[in-house]
C-alpha cells in the first residue's frame, strides 16, 4: 500500500469510526423528537377496593356472591360520579366500618346495591370500549337509580325524570324485584348510555 493510499485510508477509517460514535446520539435526538414519554396509569392491583353483594347474573340462575369493586366507584350512601341511588322505599344503604356493602338478599339494601352496582358496571365497560368518558343525555353529570320505584312486571329508562327505575311483582305470593337482575339492570342503563349518544334513538315513532 503507497503512501496516499495509505493516508486515504486512515482518513476513511477516522471518519468511519467519528460517525459510529454519532450514531447512539442520532437515534436518541430522533426517539425524542419522535414521541414524548408520559407517565404509565398506576397498576390496578394498587388501587382500593371495597366488598359487595351482588347476583353475578339473574336471582334465578344464580347465587349471591361478593364481588370487589373500587373506591373511585362507590361513595358513601352509594353515590358516585355518575350514578346515585335515589330509593322511594328507604335511605340508600350505608356502609359498614371498612366500607362494604355487605346487605344479602331479602333486604331493600341488597336491591339498592345490586342496581347501583350494575348501572355503575355497564357504564364503565362502555367508557373503556369508546376510551372517553360517555355523557347522559341530560346537562348533570348523575344519573339516579330507584330499585323499589313501584309494582309492575317492568323497568324504565326516563330521559325527563334522569332515571332509572326498578319494580317489583308478586308469583304466587313470592316478590320479585327487577332490580335484583343484572339483565334488567343492564339493559336499562344501556338505554340511558346510548340516548346520551344518540337523542331519540330510544324513541319510537
Amino acid at each position: 500500500m503507497t503512501d496516499r493510499n495509505s493516508s486515504v485510508f486512515n482518513r476513511l477509517r477516522r471518519l468511519q469510526e467519528q460517525n459510529r460514535s454519532d450514531i447512539p446520539a442520532i437515534m436518541t435526538q430522533k426517539a425524542m423528537s419522535s414521541f414524548t414519554l408520559r407517565q404509565e396509569p398506576a397498576p390496578e392491583a394498587t388501587q382500593s377496593f371495597v366488598n359487595v353483594v351482588i347476583y353475578p347474573q339473574d336471582p334465578f340462575v344464580s347465587e349471591p356472591e361478593v364481588r370487589p369493586m373500587s373506591r373511585a366507584d362507590i361513595g358513601p350512601e352509594l353515590v358516585n360520579a355518575r350514578v346515585r341511588i335515589q330509593d322511594s322505599l328507604i335511605k340508600p344503604a350505608k356502609p359498614d366500618a371498612q366500607g362494604n356493602y355487605m346487605y344479602w338478599p331479602g333486604t331493600p339494601e341488597f336491591d339498592q346495591v345490586n342496581s347501583f352496582y350494575y348501572a355503575t358496571f355497564t357504564l364503565r365497560m362502555y367508557e373503556r370500549y369508546a376510551h372517553r368518558a360517555l355523557p347522559w343525555s341530560f346537562p348533570v353529570p348523575r344519573i339516579a337509580v330507584d330499585p323499589h320505584v313501584g309494582e309492575g312486571v317492568n323497568a324504565f329508562y326516563n330521559e325527563q325524570d334522569r332515571l332509572l327505575g326498578f319494580n317489583s311483582f308478586q308469583v304466587n305470593g313470592e316478590f320479585i324485584f327487577a332490580a335484583q337482575s343484572a339483565d334488567v339492570v343492564s339493559h336499562e342503563t344501556a338505554h340511558a348510555i346510548l340516548d346520551g349518544l344518540r337523542d331519540l334513538f330510544n324513541e319510537s315513532f
